[in-house]
């Protein structure tokens, strides 16, 4: 193993995006001699938030471990294989543990003494050894105990993720382990209100908007335009006037302290999304949308079923909110009728997967010569496990591609 657990310290050194997954499922008790010594440094900084830098670990070791601190540096990896090194080494840790506890075990299966009930609940304990303790879909809650747990909380305020839109909240009640679909025909608008969700959010949480169609700059321009209330087309055509110049480093002030990060994810799959939103720490996640992640399927529709079920996976057992987007189809040619659950393009697992589902409605989408500057939009709560159904209207303005909740 000491090869194994080399290259485990190595990765951690030379490749940055996969500390996260050194450190969530390995102690220092899954080392031996100087290796743990070292990863237990290497924890206590991570941990810290501090760069992993081998000079600063040998500093604060010594110089005995400077030689192998440096051998660790100068590895160097076509493809880090972490999550199966992660895996040998715990799966080794476990046997040494079973071994020794059965070592102990072995006197009394000849001491005719002892008690045939405690010697079997001895062998259940060391096969519990082999649990994957790390992994909550192996936990079972006891309902006596849960019960408890939700009665301790009673006296605590129930908090929830705000979007920012007042109605909605009241409509929804958004938190962590959840999933989201936000649904929308193209041009209906469901990217900007996106990005405004998942801008307010971050005043709070740690928020990462994976855009699978738009660079980075495209998202955060719809940011800044609406934020700011400077017209969008202004800031794409660099024809800013001193006003609104001014306005936007206001506004980037006034920006700096949320938590919103912006991925360019195309291509990605469930599977790197979910690295990367461990890697970040991420609260909240918003996927721009959910039909081009990209997944193994022998036609589209088994492809979107496999990541509408993953993304739900992903929201339970990370402890993360998840607010998709879907593409609905398009309406017959000469009809605009409002969408239902049943337009969520490729995937009906989408419907059964979410625990809300609100489709995005553009009445008036076949009105031509439309006033860009203020139109309105249905938002329609067609799925709610934690509320009741309905719609919300909401003004769209195209000029700073902005949403605000309308009075009626």
């Amino acid at each position: 193993m000491n090869e194994v657990m080399r290259n485990i310290l190595a990765t951690a050194i030379l490749y940055e995006q996969e500390q996260y997954m050194i450190f969530k499922y390995l102690d220092s008790k899954h080392f031996t001699g100087e290796y743990r010594v070292i990863f237990k440094e290497m924890k206590n900084l991570y941990t810290n938030h501090k760069s992993i830098d081998p000079i600063v670990i040998s500093e604060r070791l010594g110089h005995e471990y400077i030689k192998t601190i440096a051998d660790l540096s100068e590895i160097d990896f076509i493809r880090p294989n972490t999550k199966e090194y992660v895996c040998l080494l715990i799966e080794d840790y476990q046997r040494k543990q079973a071994k020794s506890q059965l070592k102990e075990l072995f006197p009394k299966l000849d001491d005719k003494s002892q008690n045939a009930r405690d010697i079997k609940n001895s062998l259940i304990e060391i096969s519990k050894i082999f649990e994957n303790r790390t992994d909550l879909r192996y936990k079972t809650y006891s309902l006596r105990d849960t019960l408890k747990e939700i009665y301790s909380e009673q006296d605590e305020e129930a908090k929830f993720i705000k979007t920012g839109f007042k109605k909605l909240d009241e409509h929804i009640l958004m938190n962590k382990s959840k999933l989201i679909i936000l649904g929308g025909r193209p041009a209906s608008g469901k990217t900007t209100l996106a990005s405004a969700i998942a801008l307010n959010a971050s005043k709070e949480y740690k928020v990462l908007f994976f855009s699978l169609e738009t660079n980075h700059k495209g998202i955060a321009e719809k940011i800044i335009s609406s934020y700011g209330k400077i017209p969008y087309l202004h800031i794409i055509k660099h024809n800013m006037n001193l006003e609104e110049k001014i306005r936007y480093e206001k506004t980037m002030e006034k920006l700096k302290s949320f938590d919103l990060g912006i991925v360019e994810a195309a291509g990605y799959s469930v599977e790197e999304i979910r690295e990367k939103t461990l890697q970040e720490g991420a609260d909240i996640i918003v996927i721009d949308y959910l039909q081009q992640v990209n997944d193994e399927g022998r036609s589209i529709y088994e492809r979107v079923t496999n990541v509408s079920r993953k993304l739900q996976a992903l929201a339970q057992q990370e402890e993360v909110l998840v607010i998709a987007l879907s593409q609905l189809r398009r309406p017959e040619p000469g009809t605009n009728k409002p969408p239902t659950m049943s337009d969520l393009r490729e995937s009906g697992s989408i419907e059964q997967d979410a625990d809300a589902i609100l489709l995005l409605f553009d009445e008036k989408a076949d009105v031509k010569d439309r006033d860009i500057e203020k139109q309105e939009r249905v938002l329609s709560i067609a799925k709610n496990k934690t509320g009741i159904l309905g719609d919300i209207m909401y003004n769209f303005y195209g000029t700073t591609q902005s949403f605000t909740e309308a009075n009626k």
